[in-house]
């Protein structure tokens, strides 16, 4: 009977050590998300090595989403950080988000295209191209921003809606039209596309997201790191 009680001390010791370590987010697991065709900048790139060196007990997952199952994996908690539009997820009672920084929107074409070597162009110069727009059900928002910025531009664009993101690129890199992306997509690091920036196109906010509230102290501990930035 000693022999054994003294094998279950030691066991629900180190049990508990196991426990205290995950709840104050030194080991544990942690996936954090990035949206489909964009690329790691500088700032997610530090921010996410730094994480990683100061917290090694922790094992980071990355994946990337669509902007619709972004939402549903934050939603259903098989995601604990999304890294996306603040536009997409303000709106959203369920979740949480810290802003992050801001990229600039260019209109993406092929280098082929007439209007790919002028320059001082502006969205008007656009108003007889076909725009690339994913469908409302990835993202009603974001599908209706190029609507009103050629609006605003003074002509009602002619819109072809692709079913996602991986369609929206194929569509571009075809010629059947053209579309918006913010300057760390991969599109503009396309070698057949031709990236330019337009004064009318909007800046992009990118934002940490997290359903409310923390269930898992790993990804407190990270927007805590991505607060003192």
């Amino acid at each position: 009977m000693y022999k054994g009680l003294s094998r279950l001390s030691e066991d629900y010791d180190r049990l508990l050590k196991e426990v205290h370590s995950i709840l104050e987010g030194q080991t544990g697991h942690l996936s954090v998300g990035l949206l489909e065709g964009q690329l790691v900048d500088e700032t997610l790139r530090d921010i996410l090595n730094s994480f990683r060196t100061g917290y090694p007990g922790i094992l980071v997952e990355l994946n990337r989403y669509t902007f619709r199952t972004m939402l549903e994996a934050l939603s259903e908690q098989s995601l604990d950080i999304g890294i996306t539009l603040s536009v997409d997820v303000k709106n959203r009672a369920d979740l949480d988000y810290l802003p992050l920084y801001a990229l600039r929107n260019e209109m993406v074409l092929p280098s082929g295209h007439p209007l790919a070597k002028k320059e001082k162009l502006t969205l008007a110069d656009f108003a007889d191209e076909v725009f690339v727009e994913i469908e409302k059900e990835d993202s009603d928002i974001i599908s209706e921003l190029m609507e009103k910025s050629c609006q605003q531009a003074g002509f009602q664009p002619k819109l072809l809606k692709a079913q996602n993101l991986k369609s929206q690129i194929f569509y571009v890199e075809s010629g059947i039209g053209i579309a918006a992306f913010n300057e760390y997509h991969q599109t503009c690091n396309h070698p057949g596309l031709v990236h330019i920036p337009l004064p009318e196109l909007p800046m992009v906010e990118f934002c940490a997201a997290w359903q409310k509230p923390f269930l898992n102290p790993a990804a407190e501990l990270f927007v805590s790191e991505l607060q003192n930035i």
